[in-house]
């Protein structure tokens, strides 16, 4: 078959068999029926009859292209005019998260720990890192790990180190606190969520085959070098290692 007359469900009929099985499967089940079926029956003649060469190319030539498009339209765009990588750490569409008043009861430790991590996180971000252990000393320590995850770097390991500290200071001054902390925390709303892009090129990428991640992953350097490192380092995981020989 010449490549030039390759109809779109051919194109995504040979790129599906060159992904494999699970992505054939996955692929052809978003599809309608009637061009699920058109696809799966090309991939049939495929298994009987490998693609050549330059069908390969062309069809992977033209994903890339959309690959691109992807790209550019997650923020990861080409250098602008001022010869500066453009995009790839910008956010496009910041999600909402909408927070629930708390009632107060008579044990402010336990309203305190039925707030969102990330609120109580927020509310002490202004406090001394003492302050900071002496409430998170108080909470259930699931809950004290979610606020230290959420604290900035530098904050969470001066607070943990504090928390070494038993906090032997007056039950009526760790009230005290505890009220403070969690009036300030029960006004906080709303969070403004970032689109992790990286995790979403991640997933993409694991799913290529080999050669062509190492294209599109050289292209990508390219475009945006610093975004390209992040995708990298995720790429690979601990259970990889199972997947290695002897």
């Amino acid at each position: 078959m010449t490549t030039t007359l390759f109809s779109a469900d051919e194109k995504l009929g040979l790129l599906l068999f060159l992904l494999g099985e699970n992505a054939i499967q996955s692929g052809t089940a978003a599809l309608p029926a009637a061009r699920a079926t058109t696809v799966r029956r090309f991939v049939d003649e495929l298994k009987q009859d490998p693609p050549s060469a330059d069908e390969v190319d062309f069809v992977l030539d033209d994903f890339e292209k959309y690959f691109r498009f992807a790209l550019n339209t997650l923020g990861v765009s080409e250098k602008g005019q001022d010869g500066k990588s453009g995009g790839g750490s910008e956010a496009t569409a910041p999600t909402i998260i909408n927070f629930r008043s708390v009632q107060a009861g008579e044990d402010t430790a336990a309203d305190l720990a039925r707030l969102d991590a990330w609120q109580i996180a927020t509310a002490l971000s202004a406090d001394q890192p003492r302050t900071i252990a002496l409430v998170l000393s108080q909470l259930p320590s699931d809950v004290a790990g979610r606020v230290l995850e959420c604290l900035p770097d530098a904050q969470r390991e001066v607070a943990f180190v504090e928390m070494s500290t038993p906090p032997n200071v007056p039950q009526a001054v760790l009230q005290m606190l505890l009220r403070a902390t969690f009036q300030k925390a029960n006004q906080i709303r709303q969070r403004r969520s970032e689109v992790d892009h990286t995790e979403k090129m991640v997933e993409l990428v694991r799913s290529l085959p080999k050669l062509v991640r190492k294209e599109l992953m050289a292209k990508l350097v390219e475009s945006d070098e610093q975004f390209a490192n992040a995708v990298r380092e995720k790429m690979y995981r601990f259970n990889d290692i199972l997947r290695l020989d002897d």
